[in-house]
């Protein structure tokens, strides 16, 4: 899991909180200017008779009554568009004005938001509807010109246009020849919502082309137009401060979530580490658990595994406390009995993802009480004596059935997140990779018993084979000579008694060949010209040995396993061909040592294949030999033509 682009994530949160707080100051600071120039009006309201002239005390009375209730809707309701729908209504009243409107706007362009129309409010889907001309729905750009030659986001007064119809801004207008004119409201006020140095809108009102503004009206068309302003930025800084603590929020998870992957990581990388590294693949099932039980913070993870046809299960393996126990070691254990398998864990070809079990409470769980009722034994109070009664149980899958099972356990005040279930996900296929490797390496095991079993077999049938075929022949050639050359007969008999004990030596020789060949095979030339040497000693059979090319040294191993070969075909020729001659070559080239045994006996039909070989381990064993040194063997006779044997391979 890389934990990089949260990493980058995390780093742009942070800088978008940090422009938020900064934002948020200088909102605040603007905040308390409006705050005091709102404090300054109430002030001069509360002493009309020293401030204002007495013919405008009835005027103002009116207005300070419209501006206390919008403070106390500003204080009471934070909904913009019920308070701006509020202002419009009053300014409407104050100015017996049919149509007053808001205002946003950016840098060039302003936009209509809500308007009062003859007693409604109307937001933009319902301005369209009435309407559909209105040329703030689509955004108006306004000339400089039109506004003094100020920017629109910098203008501060309001502005009075006393017909729309001859103002060469406006004329054209669609919003002022189908609506405004025809409803006799060619006359406006505009009145900008400005924050510090900046102008985020304005309010509008529309009267009759008669209509003249009083001071007192604008005085209050601009103190209900700082209200909006308040409130319009009241709105925004508590959006902004709920994104600043959406972000925080965000930001706290995200850090949360990158230390948890981080442990995960780290797990996971201890994990492959010790399928990577341990050379017994039945302790990386151990190493495994360990680590499930540190990332989990439990004191007990559990491996199961299942029957071949998925009916019943069996604890395997069990880390406890910091131990390791077996089954047996844990008698009255549940898992040492013929557990059921959960049936929600057989597999379901429609599913994309594997199902697991997760048991809230083992002690009221339906389940394990049909389990507790089939066992005789209450699984239940057996785990929660142990101080755990949650349980996710994560189905070992290979081949489309389960193996097995990892159970990670917690007590009930711990639950598992979506995070630590994928987790587990990924620690069950690192179990069923070591299981599959154990499995593998158990079989491996076998079969390299089998093959070292079968090659000592070879061995050993090779080396007395052909001590007692020279034994017997010598003892063929003594018994006519007994009576006659009983010297000779003798020395015959010095002879067979160095065969037997050669035999002897050769078998115990086979018997430790577990350990690399002596070095002595290097020189397959000098080991086969004593083989021979002994092998034919006073036989009547010619045996002629060449030896071709320049002698070198060969690997011991493939040494060994050719002078076998050599003696097992002599063995043959002097035991079975009856034949009157043999002619063994040793030729040595550059990269390989060839080998020939030919004889002129009555020969055979050599086998097309090893299944149809017969005869013991003599050709059999020619044919493992070369196998297990890459040689190539042939085989090469016609009944009554003899029989030669060739035999090709590399020096190493």
């Amino acid at each position: 899991m890389d934990i990089a682009p949260l990493s980058d994530r995390l780093f742009a949160l942070e800088a978008e909180n940090a422009a938020l707080r900064s934002r948020l100051q200088s909102c605040e600071q603007s905040y308390a200017l409006l705050q005091a120039e709102v404090f300054e009006w109430r002030r001069q309201q509360q002493h009309p008779a020293q401030l204002q002239p007495a013919p405008r005390a009835v005027n103002l009375t009116s207005a300070n009554q419209v501006l206390k209730r919008s403070l106390e809707l500003l204080s009471t309701d934070p909904d913009l568009d019920k308070f701006v729908g509020y202002v419009l209504t009053a300014i409407a009243q104050q100015f017996q004005s049919p149509l007053t409107e808001y205002w946003s706007q950016n840098e060039h362009t302003a936009f209509v938001e809500q308007i009062y129309w003859q007693g409604q409010i109307l937001d933009r889907s319902a301005i369209a509807q009435v309407f559909p001309s209105h040329v703030g729905l689509e955004g108006f750009r306004v000339p400089s010109a039109m506004i003094g030659g100020i920017p629109l986001c910098q203008r501060k007064n309001p502005i009075v246009y006393d017909d729309h119809s001859a103002n060469p801004f406006t004329k054209d207008l669609q919003w002022v020849i189908c609506a405004l004119v025809p409803l006799g409201l060619p006359k406006e006020i505009n009145v900008p919502l400005f924050l510090g140095d900046s102008t985020i809108g304005a309010l509008t009102i529309h009267v009759p082309r008669e209509h003249q503004f009083t001071a007192e009206q604008v005085e209050l068309a601009q103190a209900l137009a700082h209200q909006v302003t308040l409130a319009a930025e009241m709105q925004r800084l508590a959006q902004e401060s709920k994104q600043a603590a959406i972000a925080r929020e965000q930001e706290r998870a995200a850090q949360e979530r990158a230390a948890e992957l981080a442990k995960a990581n780290d797990a996971l990388k201890r994990s492959l580490n010790a399928i990577a590294i341990d050379a017994d693949p039945g302790q990386i099932i151990a190493h495994i658990l360990k680590i499930v039980a540190e990332q989990f913070e439990t004191p007990l993870v559990e491996y199961w595994t299942h029957s071949e046809t998925c009916s019943t299960a069996q604890l395997n393996l069990t880390y406890w406390q910091g131990q390791f126990l077996s089954p047996a070691q844990q008698p009255g254990h549940p898992g040492n009995l013929t557990f059921p398998c959960f049936p929600c864990l057989k597999w379901d070809h429609n599913s994309d993802y594997p199902p697991y079990f997760l048991i809230e409470d083992i002690t009221t769980d339906p389940h394990i009480g049909q389990v507790s009722a089939q066992i005789d034994t209450d699984v239940g109070a057996w785990f929660s004596q142990r101080g755990v009664t949650r349980l996710l149980n994560i189905p070992l899958w290979l081949n489309e059935k389960t193996i097995g099972a990892l159970d990670i356990w917690l007590p009930s005040h711990r639950c598992f997140n979506r995070s630590q279930i994928d987790l587990a996900y990924t620690f069950g296929q690192q179990i069923t990779l070591a299981s599959y490797l154990n499995q593998m390496f158990t079989e491996v095991q076998q079969t390299i018993l089998l093959e070292e079993r079968n090659r000592i077999a070879s061995d050993i049938h090779d080396t007395l084979a052909q001590a007692f075929t020279g034994i017997s022949l010598q003892l063929e050639v003594a018994k006519p000579l007994i009576q006659q050359e009983p010297q000779t007969v003798e020395q015959i008999l010095q002879h067979i008694s160095q065969l037997a004990k050669n035999g002897l030596a050769e078998a115990r020789r086979s018997v430790w060949a577990l350990y690399p060949p002596g070095t002595e095979y290097a020189n397959l030339a000098h080991m086969l010209y004593d083989s021979v040497e002994q092998m034919s000693r006073n036989t009547p059979i010619s045996i002629e040995v060449n030896l071709l090319g320049q002698p070198c040294p060969i690997a011991p191993y493939i040494g060994m396993n050719l002078l076998r070969i050599g003696q097992e075909a002599l063995t043959n020729a002097l035991k079975h061909s009856q034949a009157q001659a043999v002619w063994i070559e040793l030729t040595y080239t550059p990269d390989l040592v060839l080998l020939s045994i030919r004889d002129n006996g009555r020969g055979f039909t050599p086998p097309t294949n090893l299944d149809n070989l017969n005869g013991g381990f003599g050709l059999v064993g020619m044919y493992e030999r070369c196998d297990r040194i890459g040689a190539q063997i042939s085989i090469l006779s016609q009944p009554g033509q003899g029989t030669q044997i060739l035999v090709e391979s590399a020096l190493h």
